[in-house]
């Protein structure tokens, strides 16, 4: 009854909390041009998720990764638009090389973009080879 409770409240304090509002020319954040930054890449997707991750992930599925895929393409494309310089490149979150392909469309597009010298990309032992 109290871990009832204590759910309800937190869903309820949450809700009232986490609420986004325009912010008079949006949220686009704004480079300086002069630094070169580094490109994280979030990639949710796991074979299996594990009870002692901290990130968030959830299960692979094929099409809502591709689709996924396809938006952080169209985003690292926004963020070339605003003129935002990469030096390199670090991809975590899940498992992102649980679709091999898609990350290396993705990285190869970041190369594209940006001069990016160097890429970590965590991995599970069972994708090396």
């Amino acid at each position: 009854m109290l871990a009832a409770a204590l759910a309800a409240f937190s869903r309820l304090a949450a809700r009232r909390q986490l609420v986004l509002r325009p912010s008079g020319d949006g949220l686009e954040l704004r480079p300086d041009p002069a630094r070169r930054y580094l490109l994280y890449i979030h990639v949710p997707f796991c074979e299996e998720l594990c009870a002692y991750c901290s990130f968030y992930s959830i299960p692979f599925a094929r099409n809502i990764a591709a689709r996924y895929y396809d938006a952080l393409r169209r985003e690292l494309e926004s963020y070339h638009r605003r003129g935002f310089r990469f030096g390199s490149a670090y991809v975590g979150g899940g498992t992102p090389t649980v679709l091999p392909s898609e990350l290396t469309k993705l990285l190869g597009l970041a190369r594209d973009l940006w001069p990016i010298d160097s890429v970590s990309v965590e991995t599970t032992p069972r994708h090396l080879t």
